[in-house]
């Protein structure tokens, strides 16, 4: 997620991390009414501060993260009891070899939670992590080093035993990367490095899985260079651009996850030609717009036409 929409997330929620409304709409388009309930408010010290990523369920359970705060000013992963509106911190982030600033949110197989770190690890460039949310204990699945990736901001996607993820910078042309990570052995592979050209570079989202392919955005490089939504296949690393961003009505900088509906993909973008956010959706098997790269290397993968 891109420093300017995470912060205007951060001060939209007021560092509240567990809201929860409800909205009651009546006929007739004037008339319609919501009520926010605040359930919970982080203090901004042990506990966290400034989440930014959405929590997610689990057996009733609702578990999050925050990038400040925290016992290491690094974050933290917490719990919430939505029957009795109560939050705790599971684990907090010293900002060293753990990890610091996860951005995403979690996933959770099995028993475990898994997510990443933005910054830290062994070599600070961020991490994947694995939580034990019965009791609290971490484990560093996997520290990038930069030629690896750097910097991952979405959160992972579980599939068959892997994990899969992008990080927003490094890789072999410093652009980011689409890598997967499995839990058992702690092995990592980068399927595809971008080259911040026409296919696009420093993906913030996380992926989405359709039909053999995982699809995500990047916010710049693309076709016109506003950015680009492109398919990954996770078992060559051929990237395909989907769609490129021109910048005008159809917007640019897509910074969030895509939302697959019934094989259509929807997301956002940062700005459009009117200068506000702009919806849009991509309809999978009609949208192609990809050509070879020129690029002579690259740790696995190739940008090709579909074929």
């Amino acid at each position: 997620m891109a420093a300017h929409f995470r912060n205007r997330l951060m001060k939209f929620f007021q560092y509240r991390v567990a809201l929860l409304f409800t909205a009651s709409l009546c006929a007739g388009a004037a008339a319609r009414a919501s009520t926010l309930i605040t359930l919970a408010s982080i203090a901004g010290s042990g506990d966290g501060a400034g989440a930014a990523a959405p929590m997610i369920n689990v057996g009733g359970t609702l578990y999050g993260t925050t990038p400040n705060s925290g016992p290491g000013n690094c974050g933290v992963v917490f719990r919430f009891d939505p029957a009795t509106s109560t939050e705790k911190p599971i684990y907090g982030f010293k900002g060293g070899a753990d990890g610091c600033a996860p951005l995403g949110a979690l996933v959770s197989v099995g028993t475990s939670l898994y997510g990443t770190t933005s910054r830290g690890g062994a070599s600070g460039a961020g991490t994947v992590f694995q939580i034990d949310p019965a009791t609290g204990t971490e484990t560093v699945l996997y520290a990038f080093s930069g030629r690896d990736g750097a910097g991952p901001q979405g959160s992972l996607t579980a599939l068959n035993g892997l994990l899969y993820g992008t990080t927003s910078q490094g890789g072999y042309a410093g652009a980011g990367t689409v890598f997967a990570i499995n839990p058992q052995t702690q092995a990592q592979t980068t399927l595809y490095g971008f080259t911040g050209q026409y296919d696009g570079g420093n993906p913030a989202g996380g992926l989405v899985y359709n039909n053999g392919f995982f699809f995500g955005t990047t916010p710049y490089g693309g076709p016109h260079n506003a950015g680009a939504v492109f398919r990954i296949d996770p078992g060559t690393g051929e990237e395909v651009v989907v769609y490129g961003f021109t910048g005008g009505n159809d917007g640019n900088k897509p910074t969030a996850s895509l939302l697959d509906v019934n094989g259509t993909l929807y997301g956002t973008t940062n700005a459009a030609a009117h200068g506000r956010t702009a919806p849009y959706s991509v309809s999978i098997p009609t949208q192609a717009m990809s050509r070879s790269s020129t690029a002579s290397t690259r740790p696995r993968g190739s940008s090709r036409p579909p074929g």
